[in-house]
C-alpha cells in the first residue's frame, strides 16, 4: 500500500483542484479505506478467536433464530466528473414509475 503524503484529504476530492489531483486524493482515500478495512477484519478475526466466537450465539429474543449482521459498504469518494455522470444517470432515471423501479 503506497499513499502518497503530499495529496491531502478530508473525506472526498476537493473540486477547487484539478481534475488529476481529485483522482490521486481519491486513490489516496481508497487506499486509506482498505487499510483500515483490513486492520479491523484482522482485529475483529482476533477477537473472535479469544472471545470463542460468541457472534455465532447471539438469537433473536422472541422467535429464537440466529441473528443475522449485515456488513456494510462505505460511500465512495467520487470527483468532479464522476459527480457529473452521477446526477446525468439519475436525471435520465427521471422521477416517474418506470425511473424510481429502476
Amino acid at each position: 500500500h503506497i499513499l502518497n503524503p503530499d495529496i491531502k484529504l478530508a473525506s472526498r476530492p476537493d473540486p477547487a483542484f484539478s481534475l488529476l489531483h481529485q483522482k490521486l486524493q481519491m486513490l489516496n482515500a481508497c487506499i486509506e479505506q482498505k487499510i483500515k478495512r483490513e486492520s479491523a477484519l484482522s482485529a475483529l478475526n482476533e477477537t473472535a478467536a479469544q472471545e470463542g466466537s460468541e457472534h455465532d450465539t447471539l438469537t433473536l429474543l422472541m422467535t429464537g433464530e440466529k441473528l443475522n449482521v449485515p456488513q456494510t459498504q462505505t460511500h465512495s469518494p467520487m470527483t468532479e466528473d464522476m459527480q457529473v455522470e452521477h446526477v446525468e444517470a439519475l436525471a435520465k432515471l427521471g422521477s416517474g414509475a418506470e425511473g424510481s423501479r429502476l
